[in-house]
């Protein structure tokens, strides 16, 4: 089972709205490395700094959520059917979409479901940076949409998690 970091930008999505606030599925645009992603590998959801709050620092950057991977391409019939029929949202306007069909659907997109969430308490990158951990690329290179993770530091993640 691999380790993933899925970022997610609070201009156009956020866990602070009503969706997906509740413990649930949803599907997720991975541009790069969705050929690498497989079914049952972890994903830890990672809000990236939101420049609007920050001067007050209301949200800091850090994980958010953690979920486990359903579906990821090439879906089996069943999967793409489920992210067909899943709730789309137009991310910037947060208004539900039509639904689409699968052949509407971005090749990229994988299937997860949230297994924890952690708005109120989230695992900061200060947090991650202090225990040792600053070499993340998700904190070097703070633009990239999704980031593996090595074993050591999944467990270490883990870990800071569980003291939490």
């Amino acid at each position: 089972m691999a380790h993933w970091i899925l970022q997610m930008n609070p201009n156009h999505f956020s866990l602070d709205k009503e969706y997906p606030l509740q413990l649930g599925h949803d599907d997720w645009w991975c541009l790069s490395r969705s050929h690498k992603i497989a079914v049952g590998d972890e994903a830890f959801i990672w809000r990236a700094i939101d420049y609007r709050d920050k001067k007050t620092g209301a949200k800091p950057r850090g994980i958010y959520a953690k979920a486990r991977i359903l579906s990821a391409p090439p879906h089996s019939r069943e999967m793409a059917r489920r992210i067909e029929q899943a709730k789309k949202f137009d991310h910037y306007r947060w208004s539900d979409l039509h639904e689409r069909t699968v052949q509407e659907s971005k090749p990229h997109e994988i299937l997860i479901s949230y297994t924890e969430l952690w708005e109120t308490n989230p695992l900061t990158c200060e947090e991650i940076k202090s225990a040792g951990l600053g070499d993340l690329h998700i904190i070097t290179y703070p633009n990239q949409e999704i980031c593996g993770l090595s074993e050591l530091a999944a467990a270490k993640i883990l870990d800071l998690l569980q003291r939490k």
